[in-house]
């Protein structure tokens, strides 16, 4: 455990501008909003110009509060003024409206979990493209086979659907009735019901 990472939960809050994780080495920092190593900035100017500091005291991180309004783990009431309070792994710091989640990081190569500012959350990376690419369910599309078939006259469509012209059928002579049909095909061909 040489280094401490703070992410911040609650994104929807986040300020434009401000970067949303930070790691903390053996050396601390300070958390504000004025010349620290973590720049926080808030809409309502909640979070002071040296909020809290991080330190690496007695073999772990801890917290100090600096200005009697850091909370941690939804504790109502912050440790006091110069206090240093251990961090843990998963713990939760109230930094003006932020919520600092707490994780230890033991290489130095490993910053997948830190989040850098707010337009790089928001534009997808290539590396969603290259997993869906590599998917099982991305395959090629390949097009149905369309089989040859010669153009068809729109004419001939319609000499199958053509009925009697009604106003003809009322001029035409009527047709005798063939012996076997149906009172439906009697009144087709002209007879009365």
């Amino acid at each position: 455990m040489t280094r401490l990472a703070l992410s911040i939960d609650n994104l929807d809050r986040l300020h434009h501008g401000v970067v949303a994780g930070h790691l903390f080495d053996r050396d601390g920092g300070i958390i504000g909003s004025h010349k620290a190593d973590w720049l926080l900035v808030d809409r309502q100017r909640r979070i002071h110009p040296a909020h809290c500091a991080i330190r690496w005291l007695e073999g772990g991180f801890c917290v100090i509060d600096l200005c009697g309004q850091t909370l941690l783990n939804d504790s109502p009431l912050p440790p006091g003024p110069g206090v240093p309070v251990r961090v843990s792994e998963g713990d939760c710091l109230q930094v003006g409206p932020y919520q600092l989640h707490a994780r230890y990081q033991a290489g130095p190569s490993d910053q997948s979990f830190i989040r850098s500012d707010l337009d790089d959350l928001l534009k997808p990376g290539r590396q969603a493209l290259e997993a869906l690419l590599d998917s099982s369910l991305a395959s090629p599309w390949h097009p149905a086979p369309r089989t040859a078939s010669l153009p068809v006259d729109i004419c001939t469509l319609f000499d199958r659907l053509q009925a009697p012209d009604p106003l003809a059928a009322l001029t035409a002579p009527q047709q005798p009735a063939q012996p076997g049909a149906s009172a439906l095909q009697r009144l087709i061909a002209g007879g009365k019901p």
